[in-house]
């Protein structure tokens, strides 16, 4: 296997959206863990109040996080109404209209430089 891909994502939720949220989560994850066959984790954890959430993804490579956006669009204006920010981090070797893409969503990309994946 390659360098597989992480994006990790903190969302601040609305306190009023706190249980909208949850159930987007809840049904998104479902939905990556039945269709996204190259996603190799992805898992919703929340501090205390509920009100920040941290998304942890781990995907193969590039295809699967296209394939992984692709699935994610219909969720995404769900995602939007409950959370008030985003920010975006992601380690691992992007390159071309994906890299982009990324960018232009203010995420921070971080290059390999050592480690293993078993």
């Amino acid at each position: 296997m390659g360098t597989p891909i992480r994006m990790n994502s903190t969302v601040t939720v609305r306190p009023d959206q706190v249980e909208a949220f949850r159930q987007v989560a809840k049904d998104f994850a479902a939905r990556v863990e039945a269709e996204d066959h190259d996603t190799l984790s992805y898992a919703y954890f929340e501090n205390e109040d509920g009100t920040e959430f941290r998304i942890l993804e781990v995907h193969k490579d590039e295809a699967a996080i296209r394939t992984h956006l692709e699935h994610a669009a219909p969720h995404t204006r769900r995602f939007i109404k409950a959370s008030e920010k985003t920010v975006i981090e992601v380690c691992g070797p992007l390159k071309g209209e994906l890299r982009k893409e990324i960018e232009s969503w203010g995420a921070a990309i971080y290059r390999p430089v050592a480690g293993f994946t078993r």
